[in-house]
């Protein structure tokens, strides 16, 4: 591979994303670092049957069908960014999409847990084992239900699962 092969590999990328806003419409899976972030939006609200909010939500991106508010935050790393501040969201969905397409359900849960594990560490960053053993904790009662069963209920999503 050479430098001159990034033009060809960037176009596929806009392919991609243009593809992936005639799927799943109300995102805009734009590359400059909220791609992930658009899908895991998009892939919480189907699974989750979530109501997206309105762009420019500081602190919230959906509001379940039981009209908590939640937060949805997704990673393909080992740490889920909070955000640059402290924000006290009401209910977290954490998702970690692997180089496969399958998204995990890292956490689903209430936001106060997570701020409650992190204390006074000034960090709004928490890793994916952290978050696991978080989410261990949480009550059947305390998440959101699962919407969509196609596929059937499990811990791992799939990506082509939304079509």
């Amino acid at each position: 591979m050479s430098i001159s092969e990034i033009p060809r590999l960037v176009r596929s990328f806009y392919e991609l994303t243009d593809e992936l806003r005639r799927l799943i419409p109300g995102w805009q899976f734009t590359l400059d670092g909220k791609l992930v972030g658009d899908l895991g939006e998009a892939l919480a609200c189907y699974y989750f049957g979530l109501t997206p909010l309105p762009a420019g939500e500081k602190t919230h991106d959906a509001r379940a069908p039981d009209g908590r508010r939640v937060q949805v935050k997704t990673t393909q790393g080992k740490v889920f960014g909070l955000g640059l501040e402290r924000r006290h969201f009401e209910h977290l969905i954490a998702l970690r999409i692997n180089r496969e397409g399958e998204a995990e359900v890292v956490y689903n849960g209430p936001g106060w847990r997570v701020w409650e594990e992190l204390g006074e560490i000034k960090s709004c960053s928490i890793g994916v084992n952290r978050l696991r053993r978080l989410d261990a904790k949480v009550q059947e009662t305390e998440r959101v239900p699962r919407q969509n069963a196609d596929p059937p209920l499990q811990r791992t999503l799939h990506v082509a699962s939304c079509r």
